[in-house]
């Protein structure tokens, strides 16, 4: 049996009553691998979008500073409350 490529016609048909498939299975079984490879592709570009994203945010937060009331003396800084 001669090799053909996935899209042929099927030669065995009768030329008044072509065959209504265009793909053999070879063909559609190839369609889904490059499909499912894509989505996989697609998926790692958006996990690793959004995970530049999360680390943008992580590393724009606002710190607490002095003059904050989140800020405590007793543990942050040079840990010396109250003035000099």
């Amino acid at each position: 049996m001669a090799s053909r490529a996935p899209w042929d016609w099927d030669e065995t048909a009768p030329e008044d009553n072509p065959p209504i498939h265009l793909l053999s299975s070879e063909g559609w079984m190839w369609i889904v691998i490059t499909t499912l490879c894509g989505l996989m592709i697609v998926g790692i570009l958006v996990i690793h979008d959004l995970s530049l994203q999360l680390n943008r945010l992580q590393s724009t937060a606002i710190t607490c500073q002095e003059d904050m009331p989140c800020w405590d003396c007793t543990t942050m800084g040079n840990k010396i409350c109250g003035p000099r």
